[in-house]
């Protein structure tokens, strides 16, 4: 089972949540969630049969979402406090082409549109293609045509600390399954050459990545052993380096233990993977960035409907610190996402019980022993995350200052979404 997205969670500054979807009619919907888990509305956003869908925030808390429907008319929507604007972008020739995994990026200067193309006639050839605009440019390339296999896949994509777009894909070479990797030089917008980064001897499957807060990309995926899926990591350090190199494979998992569909979260200084298994989700972490891994605190989460999510956040103080591009979890009347907390509190009074902490630091010290080092190491380490959210408080104000001085809360799509030729 590969990670399709069919549900998107989005967090704005205000740490309210919105949860897109498509419902029994496959029309496209979404739920709106206070920041302490209280579901507050349900909303109905386009009323027909949709084929698929993406959904991103950018940074002035403006939503984005394309869709295409069933006559192959791609759609461009930006919402704002429940204020939608629609543009159709292009008709896709769906009679005699195939359109899937459809791709959203918003960054500082570009809108990127990913998704990929095969013919009705031979479906084992597709192509991956990209879109992306600017206020002034409009461009569009195919980034690579191959052999998909009898069972085609999504590909995986991430960006890096200045732009540029890391890609990897599944291709059928030669007599098995082989992951591709490819980069967007976002300097001189080309795409490379892709290359093969997996065994040729080996089958196989379910890729993910992420790229860190440090720019080091990791990868995860399965290799198929007799029916066996077992978990593999591979991490390329420093990707914005141009002499960044692939580490060596490292199996995570043992032959019987059925590991698919892994995800990576980065979280602090620390690198989580979940993965499908029987009727949970496993764990395991490494607190080195990939150098060790370890079981989780809670290394496997059970529940009635887990489903895979994409997610984007507008969260200034999370986003200093952690990365979340796909999740696990359930979202009914309330949203529990394993392994992470998405609704921890940052009081003021807690800032002030620490500021008051600090100031007695010195009368701490002084009947501290050695085997009283963990409580100042907490302590340090809850100041430590306060400045941080104090900085992410700082930086929303900032935000809110760029968009007075534009004198606009909601620019229009005609200028950020031309009519494709």
């Amino acid at each position: 089972m590969h990670l399709l997205h069919r549900h998107y969670l989005v967090q704005r500054t205000d740490k309210i949540f919105y949860f897109f979807y498509l419902n029994k009619n496959q029309e496209i919907q979404y739920n709106i969630y206070s920041d302490n888990n209280i579901l507050l509305k349900k909303v109905k956003l386009i009323e027909e049969i949709i084929t698929d869908f993406a959904v991103t925030i950018d940074t002035y808390n403006q939503i984005h979402l394309i869709y295409m429907n069933k006559s192959g008319i791609l759609n461009y929507c930006i919402g704002l406090d429940g204020n939608w604007k629609h543009k159709i972008i292009t008709h896709l020739d769906v009679k005699f082409n195939n359109y899937r995994y459809f791709s959203l990026l918003v960054d500082t200067n570009y809108t990127h549109i990913f998704y990929t193309k095969s013919s009705l006639l031979n479906k084992t050839i597709a192509s991956i293609e990209h879109m992306y605009w600017n206020e002034d440019n409009l461009n569009k390339t195919i980034i690579t045509t191959y052999i998909t296999g009898k069972y085609p896949s999504p590909y995986q994509m991430d960006i890096d600390s200045i732009g540029n777009i890391h890609l990897i894909y599944k291709v059928f070479y030669k007599s098995n399954h082989q992951l591709f990797y490819n980069k967007f030089n976002i300097f001189n917008k080309k795409w490379g050459d892709g290359e093969i980064i997996s065994d040729l001897q080996d089958e196989n499957s379910h890729p993910n990545i992420l790229i860190d807060r440090k720019d080091n990309l990791h990868l995860v995926w399965c290799i198929i052993t007799n029916n066996n899926f077992i978990l593999n990591y591979k991490k390329k350090t420093d990707v914005v380096n141009v002499k960044s190199t692939w580490s060596n494979l490292r199996a995570l998992s043992s032959v019987n233990s059925n590991n698919i569909s892994p995800i990576l979260l980065n979280e602090g200084s620390t690198i989580k993977i979940l993965s499908k298994q029987n009727n949970g989700i496993n764990e395991i972490i490494s607190d080195d960035y990939g150098l060790s891994w370890k079981s989780g605190s809670n290394p496997n989460y059970k529940g009635s409907n887990i489903i895979a999510i994409k997610y984007a956040s507008n969260n200034n103080a999370e986003n200093k610190s952690s990365k979340f591009k796909c999740l696990y979890g359930e979202i009914k009347n309330n949203i529990n996402i394993f392994s992470i907390n998405l609704f921890k509190k940052n009081s003021p009074e807690n800032i002030i019980d620490i500021a008051n902490n600090v100031s007695n630091t010195h009368h701490f010290i002084a009947k501290t022993d050695e085997n009283d080092k963990a409580n100042l190491d907490k302590l340090i380490y809850n100041i430590e995350n306060h400045i941080k959210v104090l900085s992410g408080e700082l930086d929303k104000l900032f935000e809110i200052k760029k968009m007075l001085e534009k004198k606009t809360s909601n620019p229009e799509i005609s200028k950020n979404c031309p009519i494709i030729p």
